[in-house]
């Protein structure tokens, strides 16, 4: 027997002597392929150079295992004790190794290797970077070294290729294709690039870009977000020929105004100049009593006066660009079939207000042929619901996406904008504070009326296709007053905000400010008010979407609430909404001390309250549809 343990113990010393040899070999070939940089053994964090001596323990890891929706989204890893790996595996695969360094620092040393034809953009701690950023670890280099002893977020920086075909025009430089790059660190659908010269063709305006040459393929207004599956998206320009300036009256100043359309065409295209001026207003009844459809405004117009555009009985669409600084609300005047818009850019694209948006709009956008789980209301849904939970009690069967924004965005808006990327089979959750715009109704007048445009369309203008605008008071006031902003402010146009997660939610508290919250119950709703949120559910029930409703979270010291009032505003919402209550109105209530700077925003303590009751909710109401179908 003792011969025995004598030979186990050779073995196991003999193994582990090969071990210690393999694991000097490694960190001698990182060492090796790692680009040496000065040592800073004073910092908390530093970049380690590669001749640095490495305590006697190596560990390699492959962090803890993170759930995801296959090929989506982002993950967070745990390296050792203090660093946390941010990335998508869908462009990438990372392996570390952790070993112990001076005192209680660890050093890391992460390898990436990029999938797909996806391309490295480098390592960034404490956010993403884009747009030709300098990474902290250089672009093109696979391997980083890091020692730390706090807590530490480590990013790597992804970028998908996309090709613009000028199809007939040329690029700026003379060329057939222009190449660019689009990060894609925190999304999927690549934003377009705006109308800043970079194509022509004599005779010609740049109207949109579209995945086919002859234009039958995915359209995309430029600037907006297009989806796509792949490491690199070929885009082709698509070219309208200008109308002949013989086509026109007008007069000539600073700038050329049309003043009348003397042409015979159903589809006008104004040109950019004529003389050599740049086009820039269109004259009152300029377009008066004519058999046009579609009317293309090019990016020189800066004014559309009041009836520019009159008696026109066939006139649908008018498509513009983002450089408009005056178009009146009734530059449309007296023509009924006048319904909708279609918007280029010029300026960069970046959502005004609140940056969350991206990553709403690009999870939506992506998941156009996935079952989708969406959430709706205003900030009460956007800091109150926690969808990584949801999506963990549901399974990966759908896409869960918080919308939720703000209170004062009409819910018949984003119904109508999110209806082109909804499926048979989606759920909307509608839970909106007791108020008229997150009920649904369609206005968009006064001054905050263009938080509807702000939140949900000033990053991607292609939320409007398919949008009756005509349905919502005070849109071109609201259109023209995000326009002008947009110079006020330089918000990266590839990136989000490191506030919000890939669901859409907030990750943070907001400030904790409590107040004695007080509540109001609408009155019993004026059933002219929601006529355009009536009509929205029908159509998506029509298209077999499903609306189910629950409530706005609450304070449950909150005075103003009576079982008599909550009892009525339930039945108003029966009588008023083709809907399907899910929820009990007393369960939407959290601890006062979860509330904190508003009547309906929480902290993450109450929302991870508001989100378990709501996974209850949402659960026994699929079982209920399980059963119906059983029993049909």
């Amino acid at each position: 027997m003792k011969k025995i343990l004598s030979l186990l113990i050779a073995v196991l010393i003999v193994l582990s002597a090969v071990s210690c040899s393999q694991n000097i070999s490694e960190e001698t070939t990182e060492k090796q392929a790692t680009e040496t940089t000065a040592a800073d053994t004073s910092s908390d964090t530093s970049i380690e150079t590669t001749k640095e001596t490495i305590a006697e323990t190596n560990e390699t890891t492959a962090g803890d295992e993170t759930e995801y929706i296959e090929g989506y989204d982002p993950i967070s890893e745990k390296i050792g004790s203090y660093v946390i790996l941010e990335y998508n595996p869908m462009y990438c695969s990372v392996e570390s190794t952790v070993s112990q360094s001076i005192g209680s620092k660890e050093k890391i040393v992460l390898n990436v290797t990029m999938k797909n034809g996806y391309i490295f953009d480098g390592w960034s701690l404490d956010n993403y970077e884009c747009n030709k950023l300098t990474s902290t670890g250089g672009a093109g280099r696979d391997t980083y070294s890091i020692t730390v002893n706090k807590e530490t977020k480590v990013f790597i920086n992804c970028s998908m290729k996309v090709l613009y075909d000028a199809n007939g025009g040329k690029t700026n430089e003379g060329k057939d294709i222009l190449e660019t790059t689009y990060c894609v660190s925190e999304y999927k659908c690549p934003s377009t690039l705006p109308d800043k010269g970079y194509f022509s063709r004599e005779g010609y305006v740049l109207s949109e870009y579209n995945t086919a040459p002859d234009g039958s393929g995915e359209a995309v207004s430029l600037g907006s977000k297009i989806r796509s599956d792949s490491s690199e998206l070929t885009l082709y320009c698509i070219w309208l020929k200008e109308d002949s300036s013989q086509d026109f009256d007008y007069t000539k100043s600073e700038g050329i105004t049309i003043t009348k359309y003397k042409g015979n065409k159903k589809d006008v295209v104004i040109p950019e100049k004529i003389d050599g001026v740049n086009v820039t207003a269109i004259a009152k009844k300029a377009f008066s009593e004519l058999d046009i459809e579609t009317v293309f405004l090019p990016k020189t117009i800066e004014t559309v006066s009041r009836a520019s555009f009159y008696k026109c009985d066939k006139l649908t669409t008018l498509v513009f660009f983002d450089s408009i600084l005056s178009f009146d609300k009734d530059a449309a005047a007296e023509c009924p079939n006048f319904r909708y818009v279609r918007i280029n850019a010029v300026q960069d694209m970046y959502y005004e207000w609140m940056v969350g948006s991206y990553c709403k709009t690009d999870r939506l956008i992506w998941s156009k042929d996935m079952k989708k789980f969406i959430f709706y209301g205003g900030s009460g849904t956007l800091h109150a619901i926690k969808c990584d939970m949801v999506n963990k009690e549901i399974g990966d069967e759908y896409v869960v996406i918080n919308m939720g924004a703000n209170a004062n965005v009409s819910a018949a808006f984003v119904f109508e904008g999110m209806r082109k990327w909804l499926k048979d089979e989606d759920i909307i959750l509608w839970c909106p504070e007791m108020s008229a715009s997150p009920l649904g109704k369609a206005d968009m007048t006064g001054s905050l009326g263009k938080r509807n445009i702000e939140i949900y369309v000033s990053g991607n203008y292609d939320f409007l296709k398919g949008v009756d605008i005509t349905q919502y008071p005070g849109f071109f006031d609201a259109m023209t007053q995000v326009f002008s902003d947009r110079e006020k402010h330089k918000v990266s146009w590839e990136m989000g905000g490191i506030g919000y997660n890939c669901y859409g939610d907030t990750v943070s508290s907001p400030d904790q400010k409590l107040f004695d919250n007080s509540y109001s119950f609408p009155t019993a709703p004026n059933l002219s008010s929601y006529k355009r949120m009536q009509f929205m559910i029908k159509e998506l029930k029509g298209m077999g979407v499903e609306t189910w409703f629950s409530y706005a979270v609450m304070d449950e010291t909150g005075t103003g609430i009576t079982e008599e009032k909550a009892k009525q505003y339930e039945e108003n919402i029966k009588k008023t909404f083709d809907v399907t209550i899910i929820s009990d109105f007393w369960d939407c209530f959290v601890p006062h001390d979860c509330m904190a700077d508003s009547i309906w925003h929480v902290t993450l303590e109450g929302a991870d309250i508001r989100t378990k009751q709501i996974i209850k909710d949402i659960m026994k109401q699929f079982e209920k549809t399980k059963q119906g179908d059983r029993s049909s």
